[in-house]
């Protein structure tokens, strides 16, 4: 277990974030502002650059079936 429960509350914004939730949501349901997550959780929103690109990829027409 978490020794403080802030660590729990921390524990759940960054799931929030990995699961894919955007930003400003997190910020609304934590009740902080969109600056202080990408501030205090920069790391965790950078880590999914991969995802971004490929959704980005999508979303342009640059994906081809063949994954090439």
């Amino acid at each position: 277990m978490a020794r403080k429960p802030y660590h729990l509350r921390a524990t759940c914004i960054t799931n929030w974030l990995r699961a894919g939730l955007p930003v400003a949501e997190v910020a609304r349901r934590a009740g902080n502002s969109p600056e202080v997550i990408h501030r205090r959780y920069a790391g965790v929103i950078d880590d999914s650059q991969e995802e971004n690109n490929k959704r980005i990829e999508m979303a342009m027409g640059w994906d081809s079936p063949s994954g090439t």
